[in-house]
């Protein structure tokens, strides 16, 4: 599968690569997630000070796999997080291909 969309593109903080190693390897030959995938992968977002503001967009898990959720960004004024005038709610959190 190669999926693709178009939008903007951005970093997201990750000094230590923790939050990049959990996903690969959680989502590692996954070509769906599940809502249980969806639960366990949001509790480590909350519990990640660079993805606490992201969580599974449950309305397209059929469409996020390995290396592509869909994600709902929590847009808040004054946050460390920004995108610099965007505040959409959707969008899709991406790295290299895993596998």
């Amino acid at each position: 599968m190669q999926p693709s969309v178009e939008g903007i593109f951005t970093f997201i903080e990750d000094d230590t690569k923790d939050a990049l190693n959990f996903l690969m390897k959680y989502t590692l030959n996954k070509t769906n997630l599940t809502n249980e995938d969806a639960d366990y992968i949001d509790l480590y977002f909350q519990g990640n000070r660079n993805t606490n503001f992201l969580s599974i967009d449950r309305h397209r898990l059929s469409e996020s796999m390995e290396a592509w959720l869909n994600v709902n960004i929590y847009y808040q004024e004054n946050s460390r997080i920004s995108f610099e005038g965007f505040t959409e709610n959707e969008g899709v959190l991406t790295w290299s291909n895993s596998d």
